[in-house]
């Protein structure tokens, strides 16, 4: 019943709005309403300079033919590589350098961390054995050259006393006695230092990075005893990634084949991609090829394992209309719209066919003609305009 008569209260305010503005005919107070019909606008020029509308025909140009698919990113052969012990010992961080970190960025041939070799008490009695043996073999080899070469020396103050050939014995001892001492100064680096009272200091084996990259997995942490041949850490090159589309047999005979596809993901711009020439097996299963294809991704900010939409280049080149992508509006049902100028400040909304992407443009299918006039700025205000009359106030009952 209150409804009835809030309805009632409503009918005799309007009427008497009515009688009101029928003493002042033609007089309206702020600016003239926007007429609009179904899918159609129309405007005041002042009202298009304020919401900026701007407009022009479809442009018209040669443009290759694609097949839209979905490709998956992945890491070309060789551009990851696990990096594993050399030998059986413990992981020992340098003071002057920190552990590795997880997503570091390295350079081929950078140093990682360094390997301390693990020995048992036989092999470290054998080392110092043969470090002595090695000591031994260096103080003879100094000992025996300068008593040649003391020896050499008088000889040759006296040339006429001695003979050639007792000259060049002592030449080749001393030549002798310097290789040896050579040999086993290099012996050095690989045994164990004095004194042997306390820990054997071992010279450690720096492990090294094989490939500049990124590290995308660490298999250890400091100290951490490991055999030879344990992956220590995984090192990941995404500067190029490869896309892998998969295509039908039926379609594959379309395709040209060296040309390069350009490659869409998902917050990033369309990046054209080289093929590679890399022969797939047939998918038995699906009955599908993949294709491959060089993607730069000098940033690293694409991801192996992401989708990506791939527009691959088939059969041949033919002339398109294309508008750019701030023409287009879009419906709750995946529809694609444009406003086309009709004159005295009409808009009609037009419903379009999309086709492939091209740089910033879109092809249009089916939908417009080349002499169009299409709004390319302030599409979204226009759509407004159009709905805006429809909003009614919601009944608070």
């Amino acid at each position: 019943m209150c409804r009835d008569v809030r309805v009632l209260i409503g009918g005799i305010v309007l009427v008497a709005c009515m009688g009101c503005m029928g003493g002042k005919e033609g007089e309206r107070a702020g600016p003239p309403p926007t007429e609009s019909s179904s899918g159609a606008v129309k405007l005041s020029e002042k009202a298009q300079r304020q919401l900026g509308v701007e407009w022009q025909k479809p442009a018209k140009r040669t443009v290759q033919a694609v097949m839209s698919l979905t490709g998956r990113l992945e890491l070309p052969p060789g551009r990851e590589i696990v990096v594993k012990s050399p030998l059986t010992g413990y992981l020992a961080a340098r003071d002057e350098q920190p552990a590795q970190v997880l997503g570091a960025h390295v350079q081929q041939r950078q140093t990682l961390q360094r390997v301390m070799a693990f020995l048992t008490p036989t092999e470290l009695a054998q080392l110092v054995a043969v470090k002595e043996e090695t000591d031994i073999a260096i103080e003879q080899s100094l000992v025996s050259m300068k008593l040649a070469e003391e020896q050499l020396a008088k000889a040759s103050a006296a040339l006429d006393a001695i003979s050639g050939t007792r000259l060049n014995d002592l030449k080749e001892i001393i030549g002798r006695s310097k290789v040896a001492y050579d040999e086993s100064k290099q012996k050095l680096r690989f045994l164990p230092r004095e004194p042997y009272d306390g820990e054997l200091l071992m010279r450690p084996v720096m492990v090294e990075s094989p490939l500049g990259g990124r590290i995308t997995a660490i298999h250890v942490s400091e100290p951490q005893f490991v055999f030879q041949g344990d992956p220590l850490w995984t090192v990941a090159d995404w500067s190029a990634l490869w896309v892998r589309v998969p295509v039908f047999e039926t379609d594959l005979s379309r395709v040209l084949a060296m040309s390069p596809a350009h490659v869409a993901v998902p917050g990033r711009s369309t990046i054209a991609a080289a093929a590679v020439k890399a022969p797939q097996a047939t998918n038995a299963r699906l009955r599908t090829v993949d294709l491959l294809y060089l993607l730069p991704n000098p940033d690293e900010e694409l991801r192996p394992g992401q989708s990506a939409r791939v527009e691959i280049p088939v059969g041949t080149s033919a002339e398109r209309l294309l508008v750019t992508r701030s023409a287009l509006l879009w419906d709750g049902n995946g529809n694609a719209w444009v406003y086309v100028r009709a004159g005295g400040g009409s808009f009609r909304r037009q419903l379009v066919e999309l086709g492939q992407t091209d740089g910033d443009d879109i092809v249009i299918a089916r939908g417009l003609n080349e002499d169009d006039e299409v709004v390319t700025t302030a599409a979204q205000a226009l759509y407004g305009e159009e709905f805006k009359g429809l909003i009614s106030a919601k009944d608070n009952d």
